[in-house]
């Protein structure tokens, strides 16, 4: 996977998340607390997980290790908390990725788990990871979102693809 695709994924994560931030902010506390199934809870879990897991793998990409555990909903107790960080995330994983060469995206990267597993595997193969562990949850936060009255809206790629190329 070349660079400019990688890019142009994580751009896609952006707006989408953003789209799904927007509805969100429109809810009460206790609308934020809602759950619908098992998984990681409320709507604020489940983006807090989202961005948890974004700033695990950023942190093991840029300084090669593995947090205790992913951050979660004990480092961002609100939406506002959340998406404050979320805001310097975006900022930082853009850079980051800015900085790859197209040789390190195909390059080995060795990581361990939480549970201490060590794996090997190319960075884009990470970063597509990271991709799709958002699109997941970003799906379970909008059933979540459209159940409380405020649908975020068609997330597909195609549209993100059409709007830019507007």
């Amino acid at each position: 996977m070349r660079k400019e695709e990688i890019q142009l994924l994580y751009e896609y994560v952006c707006w989408a998340n953003h789209k799904v931030q927007a509805k969100a902010a429109n809810l009460t506390a206790e609308q934020l607390e809602t759950s619908l199934a098992n998984g990681y809870g409320g709507l604020l879990d489940t983006l807090a997980h989202q961005l948890g897991a974004e700033i695990m793998w950023l942190t093991r990409l840029t300084e090669g290790i593995t947090l205790p555990k992913v951050p979660g909903r004990d480092e961002f107790p609100d939406l506002p908390s959340l998406l404050q960080r979320w805001h310097k995330q975006e900022e930082a994983m853009r850079a980051f990725i800015s900085r790859l060469s197209e040789a390190e995206l195909a390059e080995s990267f060795r990581y361990v788990t939480t549970k201490g597993k060590a794996f090997e595997m190319p960075r884009w193969e990470l970063l597509m990871q990271l991709v799709n562990h958002s699109t997941a949850h970003r799906a379970e936060a909008a059933m979540l979102l459209t159940h409380l009255g405020q649908s975020p809206g068609d997330l597909d790629f195609i549209v993100y693809l059409r709007e830019i190329q507007a």
